[in-house]
């Protein structure tokens, strides 16, 4: 309590006395309680206690209103944070939707419910397409119909349950006939902390140049082994027929040097040898070129008569006649033009 004047906060001539209260709150002072008085007298403990608790419930209510005003500044602050981390939510969603329509796959998700809750742009396209907002939320076996559902949920269960990746491969039938081989891979997805499967994802992936290179690959290593067996053949074949040419040769010189003179059928079995040497090389040729042909050997250019090479290939193809009544002749020129073919040089 002041009673000098000289220390008074009022400055005026009507009070004599002044009481002042700290307000305080938490160890700290945040302001002051200043009542005067007109005289002393009037300045009792009645009235100074409760001037004391005033100042403890203007301290309060001080204390209060700065809470308050942190709050609202804080709520102004965490609704900036909560539209900014929206925004940043609502782009990365945006994002990782962008991406997963860019991918060459068909891809959706289901959860345990199975609830489709993915489902991307080449989902929507081709026979079994459906648009994305028809198909989001529904069950999947209302959405794949046409598929088997025992089928589905066999794998869908043995995914949930086991937490592996199932894989099969598929065929599909378009309307122009075409057939299109897919890989369909059903992946686990934890999107919880715990270890327990929420979701699983099915992507389908095109392997129809993928299959088809590989069986040409398959084709052409089996053309391969053909041709490494045919080349065992040919080695094989010529032995005999270099001997039945040598011995046929050998029976047509004795016969020039008159060994047959005194048969009747000498003209008939010169005939004959002359063909068996004719067909053995005939033979020799054809089983050379298939050795060739199995082999892959560097070649060169050389000179070649049109009209021989004709008659060689009509030689090739006679004994493929359909019918007594066909007979291939062959009408050549001997002036025709000679041309250049590829020879494969000697191993």
């Amino acid at each position: 309590m002041l009673t000098n004047k000289r220390e008074f906060l009022l400055r005026d001539q009507v009070h004599e006395c002044e009481y002042v209260v700290p307000v305080r709150f938490g160890g700290k002072n945040v302001g002051a309680l200043m009542v005067a008085f007109g005289s002393r007298a009037e300045c009792t403990d009645a009235q100074r206690r409760l001037i004391d608790a005033a100042a403890q419930q203007a301290a309060l209510a001080s204390h209060i209103s700065s809470l308050y005003l942190g709050a609202r500044e804080s709520a102004a602050t965490l609704a900036e944070e909560v539209d900014r981390r929206t925004l940043e939510a609502e782009m990365h969603e945006r994002f990782t939707e962008a991406i997963i329509d860019s991918l060459p796959l068909s891809l959706y998700a289901i959860d345990r419910d199975y609830r489709i809750v993915a489902w991307n742009r080449n989902r929507e396209l081709g026979e079994l397409g459906l648009p994305r907002g028809e198909a989001i939320g529904r069950n999947i076996f209302d959405v794949l119909t046409k598929q088997s559902r025992q089928l589905l949920e066999r794998e869908f269960s043995k995914v949930f349950s086991t937490g592996t990746i199932h894989r099969v491969e598929q065929e599909s039938v378009t309307e122009n006939g075409e057939t299109n081989h897919w890989l369909i891979s059903k992946i686990p997805m934890r999107a919880d902390e715990d270890d327990q499967v929420t979701h699983v994802i099915t992507v389908g992936e095109n392997i129809t140049a993928r299959v088809k290179s590989e069986r040409a690959v398959a084709r052409a290593e089996k053309l391969a082994a053909i041709g490494r067996l045919a080349a065992g053949v040919v080695h094989e074949i010529n032995n005999p027929l270099a001997t039945i040419a040598a011995c046929a040769e050998s029976l047509e010189k004795r016969i020039e040097e008159g060994a047959f003179n005194d048969s009747p059928e000498a003209e008939d079995l010169r005939e004959y040898l002359g063909l068996i040497r004719d067909e053995a090389f005939r033979c020799k040729t054809i089983t050379n070129g298939l050795l060739d042909f199995s082999r892959l050997r560097s070649g060169y250019r050389v000179l070649i008569n049109l009209a021989e090479l004709i008659k060689s290939t009509a030689r090739l193809v006679t004994h493929q006649q359909r019918g007594d009544n066909v007979q291939i002749v062959v009408e050549a020129g001997d002036d025709l033009p000679n041309s250049t073919r590829c020879r494969t040089a000697a191993p």
